[in-house]
């Protein structure tokens, strides 16, 4: 699979409504076959970790944790510091989840 491909296969599970299992799994797959490919998905992945809308970040979170439980290190080595410091923003953003939980378990 080129570059292209599986350029492609992330437009389509990172800009959608849904999380889009087959096309995860398709990503997962190709990576694993052609692990030079890592880094491509990764920095796509980033972009829409800093996107403004929570359902773009879920879908790029979902796609993330997928990656890491089926392709493993391969992923694990194609996350860089900025991917890193991305995620740490997520969580330290007083409108995020964990913020939005928090509030709401306090709530009886």
């Amino acid at each position: 699979m080129t570059s292209r491909e599986l350029d492609t296969l992330l437009a389509v599970a990172l800009r959608s409504s849904t999380i889009e299992w087959a096309v995860n799994v398709q990503i997962c797959d190709t990576i694993k076959d052609n692990q030079y490919l890592a880094p491509l998905a990764i920095t796509r992945i980033d972009e829409r970790l800093r996107h403004d809308k929570p359902s773009a970040v879920m879908l790029a979170l979902s796609l993330l944790e997928m990656l890491v439980k089926n392709c493993g290190m391969v992923i694990c080595r194609a996350i860089n510091e900025g991917v890193a410091e991305t995620l740490v923003g997520i969580v330290k953003k007083k409108e995020s989840w964990r913020y939005g939980f928090g509030r709401n378990l306090h709530k009886s």
